[in-house]
């Protein structure tokens, strides 16, 4: 879905839907990287929003983890050179750009939201064969929790 934005380039989001995804060890919850047909361009992340509706959960943050079970990437939208993934299972390795922890409750209106105050860091891009990604995973911090995301970006070419 594309938004509107003060900054060059067109803005789009994707989320894990209204159907909540349970966690107890650390998943991949959501994943989007850059498609082989971005020759040039970045996916620059503006805002990830986590909300955690039973237990309290760890959020981590990852760019150009190896995403493990069967990932199935999905274009975002028609002049997007982006795609994303709800399907892996699991992850190894890669850099931790964020983590954060959030309380659970469905009246937890404070605390569930994530703002990238600094995207330039850590801006996504294709080059020389490589696809760049940002994986947001949870982790229960008892037992399991029921966990939503969602993340915005800006794509400029």
């Amino acid at each position: 879905m594309a938004i509107k934005s003060k900054i060059p380039g067109s803005s789009y989001s994707v989320n894990t839907g209204v159907s909540e995804i349970s966690v107890s060890s650390s998943k991949p919850l959501l994943s989007i990287r850059t498609k082989t047909t971005a020759k040039q361009g970045w996916v620059i992340p503006l805002n990830i929003i986590v909300l955690a509706e039973s237990n309290n959960i760890l959020v981590e943050v990852y760019k150009n983890t190896t995403l493990g079970g069967t990932p199935s990437w999905s274009d975002v939208a028609t002049g997007s050179f982006s795609e994303y993934d709800m399907s892996a299972s699991s992850t190894t390795g890669g850099i931790k750009v964020a983590s954060f922890y959030i309380a659970a409750g469905p009246s937890a209106n404070t605390g569930n939201t994530f703002n990238i105050t600094k995207p330039i860091r850590y801006p996504l891009k294709y080059e020389n064969s490589v696809q760049d990604t940002l994986t947001i995973t949870a982790t229960s911090t008892n037992g399991t929790a029921s966990v939503y995301a969602s993340i915005i970006w800006q794509e400029i070419d």
